[in-house]
């Protein structure tokens, strides 16, 4: 049993250490694509903010994605992704750190995002509840909140430490 054990955390340790990280280039468009609507994610807009997408690859595949779209000074975080395989593995938190570093470089002093079934794991990434009514105009604007201003999604939202 120890055995299996050790040998589980090698596996986990040896998956993580394979896995690059980049900015998404044209060419990652559509594993991009495929990925998110495989995790049941949207994929309307992302080639006019691709630039601003990060990707993680386990060799030439795309194992997880997160996106920025800048508004300002605010931030909509979307389309955080990982794929089935490499989920438990550090692979979203690793995705996220480095967004949260392109974002302060970016000098963006708010983040919010909106979920409908990843409230616990936004809040462990330091993103509090809000109302609708606290978003910001330049992010209800969004084709993303018109899109589900009038569904039960969560809002999100995270100051930055700049």
């Amino acid at each position: 049993m120890k055995r299996l054990k050790n040998s589980v955390k090698l596996e986990r340790k040896s998956i993580s250490r394979s896995v690059s990280y980049s900015f998404a280039t044209p060419a990652d468009k559509n594993q991009i694509r495929r990925l998110l609507s495989g995790c049941g994610l949207p994929t309307l807009y992302i080639h006019r903010h691709l630039k601003f997408f990060i990707v993680a690859k386990a060799a030439e595949k795309i194992v997880g994605v997160i996106g920025l779209e800048a508004y300002g000074r605010e931030g909509l975080l979307r389309s955080l992704c990982v794929d089935r395989a490499y989920r438990g593995r550090g692979v979203a938190k690793m995705l996220n750190a480095r967004m949260m570093a392109y974002a302060h470089m970016q000098g963006i002093d708010r983040l919010y995002m909106f979920t409908f079934n990843a409230e616990e794991f936004a809040s462990k990434l330091g993103f509090h509840k809000i109302g609708k009514n606290r978003i910001p105009k330049s992010i209800r604007s969004t084709w993303q909140f018109q899109r589900l201003k009038f569904c039960p999604v969560v809002c999100l939202s995270k100051k930055m430490n700049i």
